[in-house]
């Protein structure tokens, strides 16, 4: 009897990862704070010299009279070409990657812990300072995201056996 129940515990656990379902759940949650309402405030100041001047090289050619984030300006470039170019359009790319952040440090789990993770996650998902710049076209999120995927991949390529490993830093 004991043997079996055992084995029901097994194979429940294989079938439901509550690690993976914690992750994912903690994801969706972080892409819906970020993506509801998107455009409910109109464009500051140092959104709108990036989406203007993305907006013009899209429609009219190259304008480089206002000021703008090369970041944000190539990101909304993007966006604006696949798009409508809308004030949610233009933070929709910031949105997507700040809840990414949610999921890389399941990446790093070797290097933060379980527990560390899963702190970390919950802190990319729920703390007010990243929902705020995850909802702005500022340039604040894709630089720390990409940032921190370089940080992990260099931590990675140290510790690993792979020497292949170098193409993801590349």
């Amino acid at each position: 009897m004991e043997a079996r129940r055992q084995n029901k515990a097994i194979s429940l656990e294989r079938v439901i990862d509550f690690e993976k379902v914690y992750y994912l759940s903690v994801f969706v949650f972080a892409l819906l704070v970020r993506l509801i309402a998107l455009d409910r405030w109109p464009l500051t100041d140092r959104e709108l010299g990036s989406a203007i001047a993305a907006w013009h090289t899209v429609h009219r050619g190259a304008l480089r009279e206002v000021e703008y984030i090369p970041l944000v300006y190539d990101i909304n470039l993007l966006v604006f070409a696949l798009t409508r170019a809308t004030d949610a359009a233009t933070r929709l790319l910031p949105a997507f990657l700040g809840a990414g952040l949610v999921l890389l440090p399941w990446f790093a789990q070797s290097l933060l812990g379980r527990r560390g993770s899963l702190a970390a996650a919950a802190l990319f998902a729920f703390a007010p300072t990243w929902i705020f710049f995850s909802r702005a076209a500022e340039g604040v999120i894709p630089s720390v995201s990409l940032g921190a995927l370089f940080l992990l991949a260099c931590w990675w390529y140290s510790h690993s056996e792979d020497r292949n490993a170098a193409r993801l830093i590349s």
